[in-house]
């Protein structure tokens, strides 16, 4: 297996790619989380104040899967040039 060099513009590729799929898909389930949470809290009365803090718990608690899927997606991504090969330290 070649070992390509890490270069700025490899490591910003990388960087890029992590980015804006963190932010797509964070922000979306966030987003769904939040509608849904405050829709059912507005249909039971529950007031602003908890609906809002409880909606900005949940979206925090859908970022983590999110995000884990996304460092996931991006390590079996290939890029232009190379992958991300996860390889053991064990000699």
């Amino acid at each position: 297996m070649n070992e390509l060099e890490v270069t700025w513009q490899r490591a910003i590729r990388v960087w890029w790619s992590l980015l804006w799929r963190g932010l797509l898909f964070g922000l979306l389930a966030g987003f769904i989380a939040g509608f849904v949470i405050g829709f059912v809290g507005a249909a039971a009365g529950v007031a602003v104040e908890s609906r809002n803090t409880t909606s900005a718990i949940a979206g925090g608690i859908v970022g983590l899967p999110v995000g884990v899927w996304v460092v996931r997606t991006v390590l079996r991504k290939t890029f232009a040039e190379f992958r991300i090969a996860l390889l053991t330290t064990e000699q």
